[in-house]
This record gives C-alpha cells, structure tokens and sequence, in this order.
C-alpha cells in the first residue's frame, strides 16, 4: 500500500474553511516550534557541550546529527498510513520534545565523570533529533494538502518568517539570561544595543529574507518537480542523501578545525586555522551557487521581475491584491486583482492571469484579457487562448484570437481560419487581423468573400486591411464598392486608408487624412503648394468648403486618361457615376487625393 494513499484522501475532504483553520494553526505551531528548535538544537547545545568540556570533534559529531539522522524520515513514512501525517507528525514531536530531557540531565553527571555529560548529552540530541527527522516527512504532505499551487509559496513563506521571528525572540531571551563573570545589566546593554543594530541595519534585512525566500523556494520547487504520489518518497532519498552528506561535512568539518587549529601557529595569527577553515567553506559555497544555476527553470522568474517586485510600489499593491484574491475568491477582489495586475510591469503573475482565463465570469476573463498586455506567451497561456477562441463566442473568443495573432502561434491559423465564418462579427473581424498579423495568406479568397457578403462596418474594416496588405489592382475596385453603403463616416476613413495602402500611398495619405480631422486648414494650404499646378477644377477650393461637386472629380479624371492605370480609370468612371450631385466627405477627399499626387501604383 502507498502510505501518500492516505494523504490523498485528505484533498477529498479539506474543504476552504479546513484549509484555512489549518494554516492558522500551521503558523501557530511553527510560532512555537522555533522555541523549542533554538533551545534544543541551536546554540545553546554547542555553548553547553563548551562549558562542559566538549572538544571541536565533539561539537562536530553532535552538531552534525541534525543531518544524519535524516534518513529516520523512512519510519514516518511507515506510519503515515496508519497515523496519516498529522497524527504522524505528533506523535514523532512529542518523542523529540522527551528525548531532550537527556540533555536536562547532562550537567547533573559531572560527578560520575568527564565524558559522561557529554554521552548525555549526545544520546539526547540524538532523540531529539531522531524524532525530528522520523515526523519531518509529513509536512510535505500538510504543506501539499493545505495549500494549492497557487498560495503554496505564501504559506511556507509566512511560516518560516513566523519560525525566523520566533528565533529571534528566543535567542534574545536566552542572551539575557546567559552569561559569564560579568554583571547582567553589561550584557542587556550590549544585547539592546546589537538588537537594535540588528533591526534597522541593511544587511540584517536583506540576510534574513532571503534566507527565507532560498528555504520556500526549495520547498516550493520540490513540491512542484514531484508528482503527488510520490513526493513522501522522494522527500525521503533526497533529504537523506543531503543529511548524511551533511552529517559527514560537519563531522569532518569538526575533526578539520581541530587538527587545523593544533597546527597554527598562534603567535602569528592565532585565527589563522578560522581563515582557512572558511576559506574552504567559501569555495564551496561558491560550486553549490554554479550547481543552482544548472538546474531547470520550472515557473522561476528573472532578476528584473523579482526586483520589480521588491521594490515597486505597483508590484507591492498587485501582491497584496492576489493574495486577497486568492483567500476570499470573490468577483469583485479578482477584479481589484485584475487591476492591480495591469499596473504592473514584472511577470511574476502570470500564473494568475492562467486562473482568471478560466473564470466562470465574463467580466473576469474579459479583463484577463486585457491584462495579457503585461504577459508572455507560456504553452498554458496559449492553450487557454485556443480553447477561449473555440467555445467563447460573442463574448471573449474575439480578444483570443487577437493575442494569438500578437503572439504570433502558427498553430492557431486553423482555428483563425474556421473562426471567419462565426457568426460572432467581432470574431470575424479579429481573426482577419491575426491572420494578418501571422501573415497567413491562404484564407485570401475566404476573406474576399466575407468582404462582399458583410455590410458590418467592423468586418469591412479588417477583411479591407487584410484585402490591402495581400491584394492586387483587381481588388481595387472591390473596395471602392463598399463606399455605397451607409455605414458610418469613420469606417469609411479606414477604407480609404486601405485603398491608399493598395496603390502604395499609406503614409502619404495617413499623414494627410490626419490633418484633415485634426488642422484642415493647414491641410489645404500645404494642398495648394504641393498640387496647385495641377489643381485646374478648383478640387482644392472645393474641399476647403466642404462642398466637392461629382463634375469636378470626373473632369479631372477625363481631362488625362492616359495619366492613370486602366484598371484604376473606368472602376473610378462607374464608381464616381454612382455619387450624388455633392460627393460625401470621405469619398471626395481620397478621390482628389488619388487625382491630385503625382505618385502611387495607379499612375502611368
């Protein structure tokens, strides 16, 4: 039988509220387990092991037992389908907590013998250390079941700041009750003062929290390289590897101290035999960071999104806003959430913007959507992009298919393609922009029919974009035809920039038609200097007043056949034959514009 068999079981019946008591209480319980860890394993030990005459082998050997005993963790494995892994985890506590009365005892011994306080003294850390060790393996499994993917880092993050906090507290206590020949009131003064420095210095900050954010990430990381049934048993082989490697090091860093320390010479540097010693120490470190940088990347973000997080003022209110997101699960905070998130400029939220792509709410996933701004494109991301652009008609299909064009997904050209015939119009129309933006041609002829079919002023504007990037001459009187609808004045000024992108007039003409809306008296007067001589109906007069006569357009137009292509010439005849007396704003000003320059695929 799988002992994790039992663990799973508790993923069926923890429901919020449970998870919720339960972290409490997991805070709770790590409060009060630095206590006891900084008074039964820290360096209170090693200071007694000192005082009663222990050697550096000694403090080695004892010290290195927190890590060789780690492969104890096998028989909680055992009981954790029995006991599950609370009761597990209790009952191996309260046989590390008994085992500590040894090292109670020790100091009482000295009568009956130098060594034997010391023997007192390792057996009881042994206890306490064998029973650490045998409970250990089932707070993967709490961690597991408390927590999702999602707030899992924010709980083993939490509970270590808790235990660091609790630390300090206890070792502060001990440090005013501990001391030598020298009055109490010395060591209180020193203590505040190291205290205080402790608190406001830069260093102190910066060592603690990331030593705490180094130990979540670990955990968080293992947790996520292992599959759910087996993440006891390879806690088990990894910690145990890593413990007895580390048990070893310390014995051996120990009995190294000691021979060091017999061969300096004192008298020139009576710390010599520390410097080498963690020189040593240093290079090691050094590998271990190397080792780290090997490994895969998984979920990890850059440098340059953690520090923006760390030091954004944004990023602090986008953290604060998911975490309350995420612990109350309401429309409204993920919305706040949401909003959060798109003032943001690191990525280190991506995970969340996966959850709200799946929310049941419209809304939620419409401002997903929006928040993509600040993503990049991860396989989850597109898959949920893809099934979005599948089932989510006339709602958010269309914002799918727009970042999948962004984004440039190739594999998403046949769901583009299928998507054109929808009858969701705006779906129609952000298909056509992807497949633009992907340079997917094929669909051409699809699109050319779309575009004659459809009177939807959206459609017309992406299916003429399309039309214009992709066609030839013959489209352009296709696109002259749509200018017969009625349909509104700003989607025929998105024709005509089509129009003026077929004959290779865009920029030209964009810059022309800006002026028009925004300074069209400067417009006209440039106008007049650059196309004046050629100007013999007065068509610039003419757009200056507004009032632009279909005589003046064709005049110009026959005065000069041979000027222009015949495919341009007779679609421009029928299609100006078809205007009343006074020819529309928009459809007057691209037609002096095309009569008018002297460049463009149109002319001779």
């Amino acid at each position: 039988m799988n002992p994790f068999n039992k663990v799973k079981s508790l993923d069926l019946s923890l429901t919020l509220k449970q998870r919720a008591l339960g972290k409490r209480f997991y805070y709770l319980y790590a409060f009060f387990n630095s206590f006891s860890w900084a008074a039964l394993a820290g360096g209170v030990v090693i200071l007694l092991l000192l005082r009663l005459g222990a050697s550096e082998t000694w403090v080695g050997v004892v010290t290195a037992l927190q890590y060789l005993t780690l492969p104890a963790m096998a028989l909680g494995y055992t009981t954790v389908a029995r006991l599950g892994v609370t009761g597990t985890a209790g009952l191996f506590w309260g046989i590390r907590s008994l085992s500590a009365a040894l090292m109670i005892i020790a100091p009482w011994t000295l009568r009956f013998g130098a060594d034997i306080p010391l023997w007192f003294m390792f057996f009881g850390s042994l206890g306490f250390m064998l029973g650490r060790a045998a409970g250990l393996i089932s707070f993967t499994g709490i961690i597991t079941e408390l927590t999702t993917e999602r707030d899992r880092g924010e709980l083993i993050s939490n509970s270590s700041k808790i235990s660091q906090f609790g630390s300090i507290l206890m070792t502060l206590g001990m440090a005013l009750f501990l001391g030598t020949a020298a009055p109490l009131y010395r060591y209180q003064i020193l203590l505040a003062f190291g205290m205080l420095c402790g608190l406001i210095g830069v260093l102190f900050f910066i060592n603690g929290y990331v030593q705490i954010a180094f130990n979540a990430a670990m955990q968080h990381y293992f947790i996520s390289i292992s599959t759910h049934a087996h993440q006891l048993a390879h806690g088990i082989i990894t910690r145990a590897f890593g413990g007895l490697t580390g048990g070893l090091a310390l014995v051996l860093g120990g009995w190294v101290l000691e021979r060091l320390k017999v061969s300096s010479s004192f008298s020139i540097d009576p710390l010599q035999h520390f410097r080498w010693f963690y020189g040593g120490l240093l290079l090691l470190l050094i590998f271990r960071t190397v080792v780290f940088f090997k490994l895969p990347r998984l979920k990890s973000q850059g440098i340059r999104d953690a520090l923006s997080a760390l030091f954004s003022p944004w990023d602090w209110r986008a953290i604060h806003a998911v975490k309350r997101a995420i612990s109350v699960q309401s429309e409204d905070e993920e919305s706040k959430a949401l909003s959060a998130l798109m003032h943001t400029d690191s990525r280190i939220y991506q995970a969340d913007l996966e959850h709200y792509l799946r929310s049941p709410s419209f809304f939620i996933r419409q401002r997903a959507l929006d928040a993509l701004q600040r993503a990049k494109p991860t396989r989850t991301l597109i898959k949920a992009l893809q099934r979005d652009l599948q089932v989510n008609q006339f709602t958010t299909a269309h914002q799918a298919a727009y970042w999948l064009g962004q984004w440039k997904v190739l594999e998403a050209v046949p769901l583009l393609i299928r998507a054109i015939d929808s009858e969701d119009f705006q779906l129609n129309g952000a298909a056509i922009h992807a497949l633009v933006e992907l340079d997917e041609r094929s669909p051409l002829a699809l699109i050319e029919k779309k575009f004659l079919e459809s009177d939807n002023p959206y459609v017309l504007i992406e299916a003429a974009r399309a039309i214009s990037f992709w066609g030839n001459p013959r489209h352009y009187n296709l696109l002259l035809q749509k200018y017969l609808l009625a349909i509104a004045p700003q989607a025929k000024d998105d024709l005509s920039l089509s129009v003026a992108r077929l004959l290779g007039l865009y920029d030209a003409f964009y810059f022309d038609l800006g002026m028009l809306h925004r300074e069209p008296a400067q417009l006209f007067r440039e106008w007049q200097e650059r196309f004046g001589a050629m100007d013999i109906e007065g068509l610039i007069a003419a757009g200056r007043a507004g009032k632009t006569e279909q005589g003046l357009l064709l005049g110009a137009l026959q005065r000069q056949p041979r000027r222009y292509q015949p495919w341009f010439y007779d679609p421009t005849v029928n299609f100006l034959e078809k205007q009343p007396e006074i020819v529309p704003r928009q459809e007057a000003f691209l037609m002096a514009f095309l009569l008018l320059t002297p460049s463009g695929f149109h002319i001779n």
